[in-house]
């Protein structure tokens, strides 16, 4: 032992240092994971939305209003929220799952923001899992 001696209370402040330090940095890149997952399903989710033209609106103009926007930012939480803007935000579930038909019959959904969700959320899960590693490391 090297003799050295340390107030209790200098080492409880010493690990609550620690322990925010390092909640912070994990804090900072769960940031970045969130924003690198959305921005790429907004990507995803434009490029697999259907592209006819809907009740006469132009073709594509559905793709064209997705985006997404923040929802929460505190220094511990931070969560981005998909979605689709005015006036076109009314069509995701009827074209994600289908719909009947005015003349009849039934158009099937294309399942789009389905698919891109599970395989965002298992990226966004390992990118998450990939930063608590690397700050552990640190």
């Amino acid at each position: 032992m090297s003799g050295l001696r340390i107030d209790p209370d200098q080492f409880s402040k010493a690990v609550i240092g620690v322990l925010d330090d390092y909640g912070e940095d994990v804090a900072k890149e769960v940031r970045k994971a969130v924003d690198v997952t959305t921005r790429e399903l907004v990507k995803e989710t434009r490029k697999t939305a259907p592209r006819k033209a809907i009740g006469g609106r132009p073709a594509g103009t559905y793709a064209s209003h997705i985006s997404s926007k923040v929802s929460r930012d505190t220094p511990y939480a931070y969560s981005k929220l998909w979605y689709v803007r005015a006036p076109e935000y009314r069509l995701t579930h009827l074209l994600n799952n289908g719909h009947a038909l005015r003349q009849g019959g039934r158009w099937e959904g294309t399942g789009f923001l389905t698919e891109a969700s599970k395989t965002h959320s298992a990226a966004f899960e390992k990118r998450v899992k990939g930063a608590i590693r690397d700050v552990s490391r640190r």
